[in-house]
């Protein structure tokens, strides 16, 4: 009896061990298979150009806080204990200590605060400095500030439009991995043809109904494709690899290949809808204008100088400052000004004044040859969607063209006219000049991805 108990309790434990490596397995197999989309969101996760940026960022907001942080109060406690040896000195002698606060405080005006409490065992008392720049005003704190939150603004920017980029290159490569495919599809069927016909020709060559080079060349044709079937394979493998490298995906991550795929065709859509919207207004160059990084960039630099200039220009030789002190013991109150003038500094201030006015029209002039280059890119991308029109209505005629020329090489081929590997090459031809057609809609999508990006500076994919 116990035997059998034992037996029984060994199966029960061998099926759920058994069930929990199977459920376990499905697991595995379901996790490397991953959608495109969720792809590029870990792309956008693991990419080292996007994570620089957000570094970037994150170090922008950290100097922020210690910008602000640097003029806020600091409280420092400090305290002192001494003990007298010598017999001397009477007992109630021996011993001095004390206890001092001290804190400091700055302002935007650039005032100083500077009070301190002294305990001592006898007394106490409260000393309090200050300091205030009369002229010129210290505008430091202020400047920093400003500076800071030009830079994020110009560092977001930055990140969203390489985001639009990368996103833009992920969707080009996945678009040609699938037509890829589909050739690769092609490649498989006419080894499958090729095997048929030599099949076919080797039975005739048997009864003497086929000569040797009807032979060879059926050899030939097997071989020529079985030849780009395995070249086709290693050039997918090459470039899915390449995918997931850039995408910052594991090798062991499968990302699933089809050319119905929901989220590309929700971009084809976007694409159609805002490139017919973008072509009905009358001055592109304007909305183009507003939204380019350049020239917003360049704008924050000119702020950026032109704060400086005037910052320069109040910096004469003139300085005057007022401080005063006041100390409860003595109860005595001092007020000082401080007055200072340069009289020659070798003409250094007038030099640093005509440096940052011709780093202004420096800047002004590049603003206009940004503005010059973007006009002439907005004019070569209408130019190239105009002439995706006309070269989608070419190659749609050169597929028909194509699939005519491929019924007579059939018919030629069925009477003997032409042999098997120009028919094979015919066939082959035909069906990739179809996944041609399809690419050539890939790329006009992508045109028009970019035509947008370059319009708007948005990535409308959405949900990045």
């Amino acid at each position: 009896m116990m035997a059998q108990n034992k037996r029984v309790l060994y199966s029960f434990s061998l099926l759920v061990i058994l069930s929990l490596f199977f459920t376990f397995s499905i697991g595995m197999a379901q996790a490397e298979n991953i959608s495109f989309e969720k792809a590029v969101k870990l792309g956008l996760e693991n990419n080292s150009e996007i994570q620089d940026i957000k570094k970037n960022i994150e170090n922008l907001k950290r100097n922020r806080k210690i910008i602000k942080t640097n003029n806020d109060w600091k409280i420092d406690l400090g305290g002192n204990y001494s003990h007298r040896f010598d017999e001397s000195i009477s007992t109630s002698d021996e011993n001095d200590s004390s206890i001092s606060i001290t804190a400091d405080k700055s302002f935007k005006s650039g005032l100083s605060l500077n009070p301190t409490v002294r305990i001592d065992e006898d007394e106490e008392r409260l000393d309090i400095s200050l300091t205030q720049p009369i002229y010129p005003i210290d505008n430091s704190l202020e400047d920093n500030l400003y500076n800071n939150k030009k830079e994020l603004v110009k560092t977001r920017a930055k990140l969203k439009s390489l985001k639009s980029t990368k996103i833009l290159s992920w969707v080009q490569s996945y678009l040609n991995i699938v037509r890829m495919e589909e050739n690769k599809e092609i490649y498989a069927k006419s080894v499958i043809k090729a095997k048929d016909n030599l099949e076919k020709v080797t039975k005739k060559a048997e009864i003497g109904e086929a000569g040797d080079q009807q032979l060879l060349t059926a050899e030939y044709s097997l071989k020529d494709a079985k030849y780009k079937l395995k070249k086709q394979k290693i050039n997918i493998r090459e470039e899915k690899n390449s995918l997931k490298n850039n995408l910052g995906i594991n090798k062991d991550k499968k990302i699933v290949f089809n050319s119905d795929n929901q989220f590309i065709e929700e971009l084809r859509k976007k694409a159609n809808s805002l490139t017919a919207e973008y072509m009905k207004e009358e001055n592109l160059i304007k909305i183009i204008e507003k939204n380019n990084n350049d020239l917003q960039n360049n704008k924050i630099n000119r702020e950026i100088l032109k704060r400086e200039l005037e910052d320069l220009k109040k910096e004469d030789n003139i300085s005057i400052k007022l401080s005063g002190e006041y100390d409860t013991i003595s109860e005595d109150a001092t007020a000082t000004v401080d007055f200072s003038y340069n009289l020659y500094d070798s003409g250094n201030h007038d030099i640093d004044l005509e440096s940052k006015k011709s780093a202004i029209a420096d800047n002004r002039d590049k603003y206009k040859d940004i503005y010059k280059k973007l006009k002439l890119d907005l004019e070569s991308h209408l130019n190239r969607l105009d002439l995706d029109k006309e070269k989608l209505s070419k190659e749609k005629l050169n597929y028909q063209r194509s699939q005519n020329k491929l019924e007579i090489t059939k018919e030629k081929y069925d009477i003997g006219a032409v042999d098997y590997l120009e028919y094979q090459d015919s066939w082959i031809k035909t069906k990739e000049t179809k996944v041609q057609l399809k690419s050539l809609k890939d790329s006009i999508l992508i045109n028009k991805l970019e035509f947008i990006n370059f319009i708007s500076n948005e990535n409308i994919a959405g949900g990045f």
